[in-house]
């Protein structure tokens, strides 16, 4: 089976294949991928990825055709009295993209995204995942240009706790440093509500004159990490400065 690969950026191809059904399933059955080129012929290895091409496909059959729904939503959500803002057709994509790197390399289980009318606010994508333990917020684009992280992040966090740690304390530890170049506020707060617990790690980047958000509340109180850093907020912002196209 032959597809067209279209390079993307200097560390990223694009193959594109007309059946995505087949495509897959070939994936699946098959040991090895070859990218011809005038340049070079590589041969990447497919062995251990037919469990992940499973959660691949159930992801894309059922976005694939997000972009054009979204294209025609204005924005307002009638459930949020949060002030909407309208991510172009590159913020949601790059938006997508980071949450499928989240998931994937924080081994995430049983993930799904959030439907419009049960987001906190319009814009951002949202996912759950872990029996719904693990909420995961990203946004791109909510502010471009001349962006202040250290105000975003103090305006955020004193939202966070009114509204999700209202009846218990807030334990915080923040830092700043530059990620793959990419200036970075980080922050892992310790919420002890009675009532609900948890865990948030949250990164603000500024990335191609973009702001770039990830927030992940962990309910469950699990231990996890990824692939690229021990911290799971430098994770993050690895992840982000480093995978995730942002124009």
């Amino acid at each position: 089976m032959y597809g067209s690969a279209v390079p993307i950026d200097d560390y990223t191809v694009g193959i594109w294949y007309d059946d995505l059904d087949a495509a897959l399933n070939q994936f699946k059955k098959g040991r090895v991928l070859s990218v011809s080129s005038r340049l070079v012929d590589e041969d990447f290895g497919l062995t251990g990825t037919f469990k992940a091409l499973d959660s691949t496909y159930n992801c894309a059959s059922r976005y694939q055709n997000y972009q054009d729904a979204n294209s025609n939503n204005n924005g307002n959500n009638g459930t949020s009295d949060t002030a909407a803002w309208e991510p172009d057709a590159s913020d949601t994509a790059a938006m997508y993209q980071l949450a499928t790197l989240l998931i994937t390399d924080f081994e995430l289980q049983d993930f799904r995204f959030v439907a419009d009318a049960d987001k906190l606010a319009p814009g951002p994508i949202e996912f759950k995942a872990n029996n719904d333990n693990v909420w995961g917020i990203v946004s791109v684009g909510r502010e471009k240009g001349d962006i202040d992280l250290k105000g975003i992040m103090a305006e955020d966090v004193a939202k966070m706790t009114a509204k999700f740690c209202s009846d218990g304390d807030m334990a915080l530890v923040s830092s700043s440093m530059e990620i793959e170049g990419a200036p970075t506020k980080s922050l892992r707060a310790v919420c002890d509500s009675a009532k609900d617990p948890f865990t948030a790690f949250m990164t603000k980047q500024v990335i191609s004159e973009v702001l770039v958000e990830t927030i992940l509340f962990d309910y469950g109180q699990k231990s996890f990490s990824g692939s690229h850093k021990s911290k799971v907020t430098e994770n993050m912002g690895f992840i982000a400065a480093k995978f995730v196209k942002v124009k």
